[in-house]
């Protein structure tokens, strides 16, 4: 049985790129953390066509974070404010 977890992130790890140039790519970095002391978590971010995330699938073993980097860039001329790209988490156990 899968579990589907979506959340908002609070204000506090909201992420800003500030201005960009059109064209231009920018990418920032931040940590996905497993508060779990039991539960292992697959995560996945889905396609964007403006934010593109690294890695897009992977698993967070309890108690541990994994460094993430998103990367935005657009060709047109956007604004995205408090934009919700919303990331499935599943809890997983291995065998």
């Amino acid at each position: 049985m899968a579990f589907y977890i979506f959340f908002l992130a609070a204000k506090s790890n909201h992420i800003s790129f500030g201005d960009c140039a059109v064209g231009e790519s920018r990418t920032l970095t931040f940590a996905m953390t497993n508060h779990s002391k039991t539960d292992s978590i697959r995560f996945a971010w889905p396609d964007h066509p403006d934010f593109k995330f690294s890695p897009t699938v992977g698993h967070i073993h309890p108690g541990c974070s994994k460094d993430m980097t998103v990367t935005f860039k657009s060709e047109n001329a956007v604004k995205h404010r408090e934009q919700e790209i919303p990331c499935k988490v599943v809890k997983i156990s291995y065998d």
